[in-house]
């Protein structure tokens, strides 16, 4: 049992990032954690509700291969993900659920809310595209675009 139960955390934590375990096709989850940089597109724009044409957004996505955690920033709200799944049959897909909360520099009109997320990956891993549906609070839709962030060498 110690045995089974030490190999499935290190496959768990990092043996399932090998890409020769992909080439073997052992598993299709791709690796998505990191540091994604890109900007979320409203489909309706207000500045006065803190809806604009283009905001900044940061999102920090923590995986394993059982487990899948994100986490953006704007300049006016952070988020978090509530629950999620990966998806790897034709097009490899990645939706969940979201929590956001205004900084306390956003207008009045932000408040908390839920919402949800899908995104498509590329086949090379760098992008991740999609769309977004804030609850019933703020009643958005919109656009998210990605790029994954370039790892730094020590």
């Amino acid at each position: 049992m110690a045995f089974y139960g030490s190999f499935y955390w290190l496959f768990d934590r990092s043996i399932w990032k090998w890409k020769w375990i992909h080439r073997l096709q052992i598993t299709r989850i791709p690796d998505l954690s990191g540091v994604w940089h890109g900007h979320v597109k409203p489909s309706q724009t207000d500045v006065s509700t803190g809806l604009e044409v283009n905001t900044a957004i940061t999102i920090s996505i923590r995986q394993t291969w059982t487990s899948l955690l994100l986490a953006g920033q704007t300049k006016l709200s952070k988020s978090r993900s509530l629950s999620g799944s990966l998806l790897t049959e034709d097009e490899c897909s990645m939706s969940y659920e979201y929590l956001n909360e205004p900084s306390p520099s956003a207008p009045s009109t932000m408040h908390v809310h839920r919402g949800t997320a899908i995104l498509y990956f590329d086949k090379a891993g760098t992008m991740l595209n999609g769309e977004y549906y804030s609850g019933r609070d703020r009643q958005n839709i919109g656009t998210i675009q990605l790029a994954r962030a370039k790892k730094k060498r020590a």
